[in-house]
Order: structure tokens, then C-alpha cells, then sequence
């Protein structure tokens, strides 16, 4: 029981906690952003969505991004040094309007138990902020585009 408390902890103070190092975050507001290039968004993906989702998990090592399908996947990573656990985060574009139900962000956990990687459950928490900080991106996005008049 301590031991399954101690982790959840862990996972709930760790990865939100870690915004005042915001060189090794990438979830941080502050964090430059990426590089911009324009790419043709497909109808079906919104545009904003998708260059702030690329924005945040730009600064992870990636397994999968498909624009046309709109997936995003992380590889697995150990977060703040804690060896003996790692994440994989998911976030799927599921519509062209910028709105929150168009966005869903999965996030996986293991934990290595004498030796193995075993999947456990993160803090049901952590997929909401992120889709939160994603949501929050895209919004300055549509809005600097509004302002530009490209909207």
C-alpha cells in the first residue's frame, strides 16, 4: 500500500511540479517555441491543434507523428530522473475545428518491479493538464493568426 502511494505521489507532484525547470520541460509556458515551418494541414486535423501539440512534444524523443491521422506518440521516457519509471504520452487530433473535445491525450506509465517493466496507472490527472497546456497553446496560435489577419 505505501509503495502504490508513494508513487502515485510521485507521479501527480513530479511531472506537473517540474514547471520551474523549464529547460528540462517541455510542457513549460515559457519553453521558445520550435522552429515554424508551414505544412498543409489536412481538413480533418485542425491546424492550431496540431502545431501546438507538435510544439510541446517537439522537446520529447518521438515514436509516431502522422499528420494526416493525426497522431502524435512520445517513446517511452523517464521523467525527472526517476529510473524506475517511465511515461509514454499519446495525443490524437480528432477533428478540424479548434475545440476542446477535438483533442484527446493518453498518457501510459511502467514502473520496473524487480527488474520488469510493468504497466500501472498514472495519475488520471496528468492527460487532462496536458491536454489543457496543448488547448492553451493552440489558443495564442489562433489568436497571433487573427491578429495577423491570416484568419
Amino acid at each position: 500500500m505505501n509503495k502504490r502511494l508513494a508513487s502515485l505521489l510521485a507521479a501527480a507532484l513530479l511531472l506537473p511540479g517540474c514547471s520551474w525547470m523549464t529547460a528540462l520541460n517541455p510542457w513549460a509556458d515559457d519553453v521558445p517555441a520550435a522552429e515554424e515551418t508551414e505544412v498543409a494541414v489536412p481538413q480533418s486535423v485542425n491546424r492550431y491543434l496540431w502545431q501546438a501539440a507538435m510544439q510541446k512534444m517537439s522537446k520529447m524523443p518521438l515514436q509516431r507523428s502522422d499528420l494526416h491521422s493525426g497522431v502524435i506518440v512520445s517513446d517511452w521516457m523517464v521523467v525527472n530522473g526517476v529510473p524506475d519509471e517511465k511515461f509514454q504520452i499519446a495525443v490524437r487530433i480528432t477533428c478540424g475545428e479548434l475545440r476542446a473535445d477535438g483533442l484527446k491525450v493518453t498518457v501510459s506509465k511502467m514502473n520496473r518491479i524487480n527488474g520488469k517493466w510493468v504497466q500501472t496507472v498514472p495519475d488520471r490527472r496528468l492527460a487532462g493538464e496536458i491536454e489543457r497546456i496543448i488547448l492553451n497553446q493552440a489558443s495564442v496560435l489562433y489568436r497571433s493568426a487573427v491578429a495577423a489577419g491570416e484568419e
